[in-house]
């Protein structure tokens, strides 16, 4: 096999290991809608809501109250997300557990939506997602 053989070689190897791994970034033709609320003890306030279109592994949806929420995976039926930080679903009454884990992925299926709060308590964030 000559040098040149086994350049390609070696790129074509790569290229399939890579897609293996879920190195690969194609991107999914479908919506997520990210609607962030912050509120402190004199009130709150809705950001426009902020539309990914088409989704892609690594998009970062969300930065802020040491909080980070980005698209682990992704396809046309389901969307991973990984959490880093103090996010947690609230209580049915709206009320935040503060004892509670931080949630460190979620999985929304196609047409699903999840609200995330901060476990903070004189200021913080609301957070809802929708996979559409």
């Amino acid at each position: 096999m000559g040098v040149r053989n086994l350049f390609f070689l070696s790129i074509l190897i790569g290229f399939v290991a890579a897609n293996l791994i879920g190195g690969a970034t194609r991107p999914i033709d479908r919506e997520l809608t990210v609607q962030v609320r912050e509120w402190s003890e004199l009130g709150g306030e809705d950001d426009d809501p902020v539309v990914f279109s088409p989704v892609f592994k690594g998009d970062e949806l969300y930065s802020g109250f040491s909080s980070t929420i980005t698209v682990k995976n992704a396809n046309e039926d389901r969307v991973v997300l990984a959490i880093d930080g103090c996010l947690v679903e609230p209580n049915k009454d709206g009320t935040i557990n503060m004892n509670k884990e931080p949630l460190k992925s979620v999985t929304l299926e196609e047409g699903g939506s999840i609200e995330l709060v901060s476990q903070t308590m004189d200021a913080g964030v609301n957070i809802t997602i929708t996979f559409e």
